[in-house]
């Protein structure tokens, strides 16, 4: 799991060797002109996206679970009423 961005910036700096000349300086191995920014945007989209669902199915399961005590606070106050 930790080795995996070990890997990616390794590999990438094979593909962008010049971005870390000294004549290059200024340049980041991210750059956008030769599309290694996606290197970096491609997994944070993944891991925002997993995030989102996960966020999604909590939201979900919490509105459920709340409807469903309402429900049965409701039931168990008629029943209260009934005895009376």
């Amino acid at each position: 799991m930790h080795g995996n961005p070990v890997l990616s910036v390794t590999y990438l700096n094979r593909i962008a060797a010049q971005a870390y000349d000294v004549e290059y300086y200024c340049s980041c191995w991210l750059s956008v002109s030769d599309g290694l920014i996606w290197a970096f945007v491609g997994p944070v989209c993944a891991v925002v996206l997993i995030n989102f669902i996960i966020m999604a199915l909590v939201i979900k399961i919490v509105v459920t679970s709340a409807g469903e005590v309402a429900r049965m606070s409701a039931k168990k106050q008629k029943s209260v009423e009934l005895i009376k």
